[in-house]
């Protein structure tokens, strides 16, 4: 580390002998010549940084047509104008920036580009038309608000909510996909202890949540019903379960049932539901 931290004070005592202007780009921190390297911002403060990352920040900006993100890297001042247009030619590749004049001239308020990856159509609305439900000359439909689209009767807000909504949703699915591969199983009454483990295969497939709740560890039938009839009322698929006609009994009500008691007559036989 001295010698690295030697070899860099040598470097600068160089630089500094022979007069060459040097600064600090306030994004990756490195020093750069500044008639080489140097890229001033056109605000009023003259901010300046290298050329890579102007380079780097404005074309993402560019390729993701989010316009609105044309300000000085440190200072927001806003260069979304067209005065600002040569010193986009200038950081920019020859395609990315004839794309972004292509894409500034349908800057128009009836004139929407389309948000499909890799489409450069347009869609033109007309008065009355609903812009959360577009359809550019390549038949994609999108939304000329956003991103979420097409989203017709809803608002982007409304939208962006409901993805989110429907991402957290998956992510649960998935943590609940990956907990039944470990072998857990939740509470049939969805309650907040979330259900559990058995600790082994040879463990009484009678289990008790901690709110609780008994069921059968197989099908998550309660308990207590199942005890107040016999093994009809476990769910067809379980292996406990006996086939309705095999037992020439007709269902009766039974007190001690939750499920009768909730009904207020016998319950009825309870199906397969896709447990757990």
């Amino acid at each position: 580390e001295r010698e690295i931290g030697e070899t860099q004070r040598l470097i600068k005592e160089i630089t500094a002998d022979t007069g060459t202007p040097m600064f600090d780009c306030p994004i990756c921190a490195d020093e750069y010549e500044v008639d080489q390297f140097c890229c001033t911002m056109p605000c009023p403060s003259d901010h300046r940084f290298c050329f890579d990352c102007v380079r780097e920040s404005f074309a993402a900006s560019i390729r993701d047509r989010r316009f609105n993100n044309l300000k000085c890297l440190l200072c927001d001042f806003d260069m979304s104008g067209a005065e600002h247009m040569p010193f986009f030619q200038r950081i920019l590749d020859g395609d990315l920036f004839s794309r972004f004049e292509k894409w500034r001239t349908l800057d128009h308020a009836n004139i929407v580009p389309c948000r499909h990856d890799g489409c450069e159509s347009v869609a033109y609305v007309e008065e009355g038309d609903d812009r959360a439900n577009l359809l550019c000359q390549l038949q994609h439909a999108f939304c000329g608000g956003c991103q979420f689209g097409p989203h017709r009767g809803m608002t982007c807000e409304e939208a962006q909510q409901q993805k989110a909504k429907a991402e957290e949703l998956e992510r649960l699915r998935a943590e609940k996909r990956e907990l039944l591969k470990q072998g857990w199983k939740p509470c049939p009454k969805k309650c907040q202890a979330g259900g559990g483990f058995k600790q082994n295969e040879d463990e009484c497939d009678h289990m008790t949540c901690v709110c609780k709740h008994e069921f059968c560890w197989l099908c998550g039938v309660d308990r207590n019903v199942a005890l107040a009839h016999d093994t009809r009322w476990h769910k067809p698929s379980c292996r406990y379960y006996t086939p309705r006609e095999e037992v020439d009994e007709d269902p009766t009500f039974q007190s001690k049932c939750p499920a009768c008691a909730a009904k207020g007559a016998v319950c009825d036989f309870p199906e397969d539901d896709g447990y757990p």
